[in-house]
């Protein structure tokens, strides 16, 4: 009465009733390919990043996993996110990511101040992290100044996420009288 079909071909079936009548039909499978959805690989970025996910062309219809219906869908938090596609023929195809928004790194030089003047102020950014750039292109970890500026540091950590921090100094000027001076 049925039959379970595995491979594309022609099937025929004929049939007869109690009366001697019979009948028959046949009946063409065709093999169609899964579709070829694919998400990528999981991914991480960095927080105030968009990661545009795309589940491609060639479909009627697009359900991501919050319910919208475009081709794309922009992701700003970590999860599972999912589509399911449906192609012109009927076909139907689901891929899934999982995606981590990696937090930024946090780098703090501390409030605005002021130092005296004749002597030197070390600047640290904290860490460890994997890269440091001051505004004055020097790439260590702390900064030795003597003058007074705004400082800006830039540091990278481990997942390629970037942190800022900057501090006004003000140097104090040292008291100098001048020269001794002899006075009749």
């Amino acid at each position: 009465e049925t039959i379970v079909v595995t491979a594309p071909g022609v099937y025929a079936v004929e049939v007869a009733n109690s009366f001697g009548c019979v009948a028959s039909d046949t009946v063409e499978v065709f093999y169609l390919a899964p579709s070829a959805l694919d998400l990528g690989p999981d991914a991480a970025f960095c927080f105030g990043d968009t990661l545009i996910l795309d589940a491609g062309i060639g479909y009627v219809d697009y359900v991501w996993n919050d319910n919208s219906t475009l081709q794309t869908l922009p992701v700003f938090a970590t999860g599972t996110y999912f589509v399911t596609v449906n192609d012109s023929i009927g076909c139907q195809a689901t891929d899934s990511i999982d995606i981590v928004v990696n937090t930024l790194p946090v780098v703090d030089l501390g409030p605005d101040a002021s130092f005296c003047g004749g002597t030197a102020l070390t600047l640290d950014a904290g860490g460890p992290f994997v890269n440091y750039l001051w505004n004055d292109g020097s790439q260590l970890q702390t900064l030795e100044v003597t003058t007074a500026n705004t400082y800006s540091v830039l540091v990278t950590d481990s997942n390629g996420c970037a942190g800022t921090d900057e501090i006004v100094l003000i140097v104090n000027p040292l008291v100098d009288l001048g020269p001794d001076l002899i006075v009749c």
